[in-house]
């Protein structure tokens, strides 16, 4: 009974993170769709802006639409684009005080996750999916390191692109939905990005794949939000005309600042002529919740898709490892996860002590690589009483690193204290 209590409280998160606002869906299961939450209590705004306000005179900040709100007033100073400014690692002075913003970023996801505690249960834990446009190794170090200052428990945080939180939105809709093609359109600061949704039904288990278009907006002043009176319809209309004549669709989706979607008439009495158009309220953090759902393996979804994102491994990564007394192969790496996800930590016997043997499988039939990692200056002992310790991860896509250490065998053999690090390319 006390398991079946923790379950219930257990609760599925997805965070969606660009560098001008930040969305957050909840849900208890597969069963429920995602819930939006906001910066109010029972409010219909969900996006919440992502800025803090320092109050003058006082170390309190506040942020979201309050912080925009007290700035206007005059009464204190505000900060934005702090994604922008944690990668550039550029400092912010306030009243003779330097912030630094991974600091100020850290402040404001503890803010926006505390919401959480407003709509469920007091003892409540969850898995959380954070979801960007793009992943690469500088924002996930960022990102990593707010987790662990907050003291999350890094083993329920996950991480995926926009590209596969539209994956998995889409494959929890509607059968219809399911098996289509899709298009995703987003107008965001003074770009227009959009994604194409293609599935393959013709493997076990079903893929997907999703291919990123952009296209910077042509005018004067890049650097700032669209302003009023541009002519951001005419851009967008071109831009989808010129996607959907090269790439079949059945569905579409727009998501952008409502103000900005209100003023493209032309490009939405375009795309509902040919297509079913929606709305895509939220529908990065809902797809990064069923994301959470998925990536914690206890409910399984009615079909199974393997998602081919360009930050996916492609191949089984394993070693000839001992089994009671038959060498046997052992998966360090499971091809299908996502490289920033991909991380492994045990022991091991070897039969000989010199050298470990490394397999590559491709996740397609293909060429099986072999590798031989030599441990030189380890020393020598008899067969099957050299134990070692495998840590395998990788540091940036297709950069795969195995650290080896030496364990020695208990009191026989003590431990040399050797360390090998062995790094491979995979593309």
């Amino acid at each position: 009974m006390k398991q079946d209590k923790q379950e219930e409280k257990l609760i599925y998160v997805g965070y969606d993170l660009t560098d001008q606002w930040v969305s957050i869906s909840y849900s208890g299961n597969l069963k429920s769709n995602p819930v939006s939450i906001g910066s109010v209590v029972g409010g219909n705004k969900t996006s919440i802006p992502l800025v803090l306000c320092k109050w003058y005179g006082m170390e309190q900040w506040c942020y979201g639409e309050e912080a925009k709100r007290v700035a206007q007033a005059g009464d204190g100073c505000l900060v934005d684009e702090l994604l922008h400014k944690c990668l550039a690692g550029q400092q912010i002075l306030i009243e003779d005080n330097v912030y630094e913003p991974v600091d100020l970023l850290k402040l404001f996801i503890k803010k926006t996750l505390h919401l959480l505690s407003f709509h469920c249960d007091k003892d409540y834990r969850y898995i959380l999916v954070i979801s960007c446009r793009k992943l690469n190794n500088e924002i996930l170090q960022i990102l990593k390191q707010i987790i662990h200052d907050l003291q999350i428990d890094s083993d329920k945080v996950y991480f995926q692109s926009h590209g596969e939180s539209f994956f998995s939105y889409m494959i929890h809709q509607e059968k219809p939905f399911i098996r289509q093609q899709s298009l995703l359109f987003e107008i965001n600061h003074r770009e227009i990005t959009a994604y194409y949704l293609a599935f393959q039904y013709n493997t076990r288990p079903y893929t997907a794949i999703t291919e990123e278009f952009s296209e910077i907006i042509d005018t004067e002043e890049k650097d700032l939000p669209f302003k009023e009176g541009e002519n951001i319809d005419d851009m967008m209309l071109s831009f989808t005309k010129k996607l959907t004549a090269d790439y079949s669709a059945a569905s579409v989706f727009l998501i952008g600042e409502g103000s900005v979607l209100d003023t493209l008439s032309a490009t939405k009495e375009y795309l509902c002529r040919y297509y079913r158009v929606f709305q895509g309220i939220n529908l990065f953090s809902k797809g990064a919740c069923f994301g959470a759902i998925e990536k914690d393996k206890k409910e399984a979804s009615e079909y199974q898709y393997l998602y081919l994102g360009k930050d996916m491994v492609r191949e089984n990564i394993g070693i000839l490892t001992l089994n009671e007394k038959e060498e046997e192969y052992f998966t360090v790496i499971n091809a299908g996860v996502n490289w920033y996800d991909a991380v492994f930590e045990g022991d091991f016997i070897l039969d000989k002590a010199g050298s470990i043997i490394l397999y590559r499988k491709p996740i397609y039939p293909g060429e099986v690589k072999r590798h031989e990692i030599l441990l030189e200056g380890i020393p020598a002992r008899p067969p099957k009483t050299t134990r070692i310790h495998l840590s395998a991860y990788f540091n940036r896509k297709n950069k795969f690193i195995l650290e080896i250490r030496d364990l020695g065998f208990g009191e026989i053999f003590i431990s040399s204290g050797k360390k090998w690090i062995f790094k491979m390319d995979m593309e």
